[in-house]
């Protein structure tokens, strides 16, 4: 029930302030809302009614956390309801509740909202109705998530996008630059946006870009580049796009960037917000499914390893001998 409560209270929060956006700044921090999370965070439990698992999704669904109290809560729940749901065992409602959790958990994130020192999240709830946009228009179940830098640049790839915006300077150390550099390299694409075209995110994210990857230039892409158009045709709605193409990674764009903001209209949703949601979806769906590059971690190269097999050593064959063998 606290869980239900959190979710409650965090959808009726959004909804309160859904249209009030009227400029680039988060809403006030809701107390409820943020002492059930911590309530969730401190009282964490790896073992729950199918249903308790079903309301924990939820509400990292909704919120975009994929951990509480530093558990992975799918990872958590799965494995306890997988020996569950495979064996057919319990009522009817708890194997409902389980094969939901385990399916839905199941669906591919698209895209990772970076969490970082500064503006990070003027708009809570941005890229939530991007991906929501998409999963429902599309009939392609799709997630998103918030994440740090703290994680190995494995974990980062499993998801194809990474989403920096923001109005101020940036500021990352030099462990998180060169993460972002291998996340790159490594097939992963940062989709940056200079929210409001501030002039300090901008000036901040170039000089970030040339730090990195001095022997490439973002490039104004054409407006007739297959990205405007990869879902549905937008003629008259062509916003600008820069794209980074690495050198060390044989031309490919491995960083999108939006100079001039659009966040806010997915923030603000609702039918005005139409062309602005179909550009999101095919600038993310054409980074995802023609861009981003699949990999595999160091354990999945590990695990594949074929061990060495030593090559025998054959007499030698004389020529009658094989003449012989032929016949």
């Amino acid at each position: 029930m606290s869980f239900a409560g959190t979710i409650s209270l965090y959808i009726c929060n959004e909804m309160l302030y859904a249209g009030k956006h009227d400029q680039c700044k988060p809403p006030p921090y809701s107390r409820p809302v943020e002492l059930g999370l911590k309530w969730v965070a401190d009282n964490w439990r790896n073992s729950h009614a199918p249903y308790g698992w079903y309301a924990m999704e939820r509400l990292g669904i909704l919120t975009g956390y994929s951990e509480f109290g530093g558990h992975d809560w799918y990872q958590a729940g799965a494995a306890q309801l997988c020996p569950r749901v495979s064996r057919g065992g319990g009522n009817m409602p708890d194997l409902a509740f389980g094969i939901l959790f385990l399916s839905r958990g199941l669906e591919p994130i698209l895209i990772n909202k970076l969490k970082r020192t500064g503006d990070w999240n003027l708009h809570w709830h941005d890229i939530k109705h991007l991906v929501e946009f998409v999963s429902e228009k599309y009939q392609y179940g799709k997630q998103w998530r918030i994440v740090t830098l703290q994680p190995s640049v494995d974990y980062l790839l499993k998801v194809p996008i990474l989403w920096i915006s923001g109005h101020e300077k940036l500021i990352f150390t030099a462990e998180e630059k060169a993460k972002l550099k291998e996340y790159v390299e490594r097939g992963g694409t940062i989709l940056g946006e200079a929210c409001c075209s501030q002039r300090a995110f901008d000036e901040s994210f170039r000089a970030l870009l040339a730090e990195l990857w001095p022997d490439s230039k973002l490039r104004e892409l054409p407006k007739t580049h297959p990205m405007y158009d990869y879902r549905k045709k937008l003629p008259s709605f062509r916003p600008k796009i820069e794209g980074l193409a690495i050198k060390a990674n044989q031309g490919r764009l491995g960083v999108i960037y939006l100079p001039h903001g659009i966040s806010c209209q997915w923030e603000r949703g609702g039918s005005r917000a139409g062309n602005a949601f179909f550009f999101g979806a095919n600038v993310t769906l054409y980074i995802d499914e023609k861009i981003a590059r699949r990999f595999k971690t160091a354990d999945q190269l590990e695990r594949e390893k074929v061990p060495t097999i030593p090559t025998p050593i054959l007499p030698d064959v004389g020529d009658d001998d094989v003449d012989e063998e032929e016949e």
